[in-house]
């Protein structure tokens, strides 16, 4: 499985369909991409309105982190703050959300 997000998948595969349209000197494809990017834009507000958040990057969304030293010592995950979860920065740009990083 990739570790890439679907959402980077969709602006890529966007992008590349914006250039293969410029590309080509045609107005339809032109138009054809411009609706394409747009229809994938509406998607992302609405998935970042409907799902906010993202697992936390540093202890993988299980709330804690373990030593290094000793595997069965753990303490609450600094950068999330023991919630396991982070704000999608489409949420806090587009929907002025705040809170967790």
């Amino acid at each position: 499985m990739s570790d890439r997000s679907p959402g980077r998948s969709l602006a890529l595969a966007a992008l590349i369909l914006f250039v293969l349209a410029a590309a080509s000197h045609s107005l339809a494809a032109i138009g054809w991409a411009v609706l394409a990017d747009g229809a994938l834009g509406a998607y992302y507000l609405f998935d970042v309105r409907r799902r906010p958040f993202l697992r936390c990057g540093r202890c993988g969304g299980s709330n804690r982190l373990h030593s290094k030293v000793w595997t069965y010592a753990f303490g609450h995950c600094g950068r999330c703050h023991g919630t396991g979860k982070r704000l999608r920065l489409g949420a806090r740009v587009f929907f002025g959300q705040k809170g967790l990083r």
